[in-house]
């Protein structure tokens, strides 16, 4: 440190905030939020840390200093994240007879409770599904109150749970559905389904699963539990 010029010695003091801070949003993914609420926001800035521990690394680079291990080590401890962040092309195959589609749509109740101040927002969501046209259709936060014409699927899967808020996981398919079931989560209201499809010479197990949201809010004050509960009653009211 005695070496480094007044800059430089700054310049190293951020480089160790933003090390620290790295490494702190590495660790939060596995951390339950209502661990640290305000610190959780970190990750949402991750591509940031990786650009600056970038541009330190090549800053003490050309210096040639040893000082470039410390963004180095970042960097490279954070291989995993970035393949998280950023996709490359892969290559891409041609269709086959025995390839089917998938789709996974969390519908939000098709909008019951007008969370948005609109009547043809199930109409939306319908247009959307004929368009993309998948064989197999996975729905989160089903609702059975919307009236939604899924009649080009033959073979459904609907379970309905819930005590205030009527809530349903559901799998429609084009091919038939020769076994279901579901898994229940402990202490949640979430849950996974699951249905055994055949398509053709070949039985295929499809999960449908609804995790919990981490629920985050402009406010950090309102993530707790009493505050969601106070929420989830009151939607269950408009019903």
């Amino acid at each position: 440190m005695k070496n480094l010029s007044w800059f430089n010695k700054l310049m190293f003091f951020l480089n160790i905030v933003l090390t620290v801070s790295t490494f702190l949003a590495y660790r939060l993914p596995f951390l339950a939020p209502k661990l640290f609420p305000l610190l959780s926001v970190l990750t949402l800035f991750m591509p940031l840390f990786f650009i600056l521990n970038g541009l330190f690394f090549f800053y003490w680079g050309f210096q040639f200093k040893k000082r470039m291990i410390l963004s180095g080590l970042v960097l490279l401890m954070g291989i995993t994240f970035i393949n998280k962040f950023y996709k490359f092309s892969a290559k891409e195959y041609p269709e086959g007879e025995k390839d089917f589609t998938v789709m996974s749509y969390n519908v939000r109740l098709l909008n019951v409770f007008k969370w948005l101040d609109r009547d043809d927002v199930p109409d939306d969501i319908l247009t959307f599904i004929n368009e993309k046209n998948p064989d197999i259709l996975c729905i989160q936060e089903f609702s059975n109150s919307a009236e939604t014409d899924l009649k080009v699927y033959s073979h459904k899967y609907i379970l309905v749970e819930g005590n205030q808020i009527k809530t349903a996981q559901a799998i429609f398919s084009k091919f038939p559905i020769i076994y279901q079931g579901n898994i229940v989560f402990p202490n949640s209201n979430n849950n996974v389904i699951f249905a055994d499809i055949k398509k053709g010479k070949d039985i295929i197990r499809v999960y449908n699963m609804h995790l919990e949201s981490i629920k985050i809010t402009p406010d950090i004050t309102e993530i707790n539990d009493k505050n969601i509960d106070a929420i989830n009653q009151s939607k269950s009211q408009k019903l």
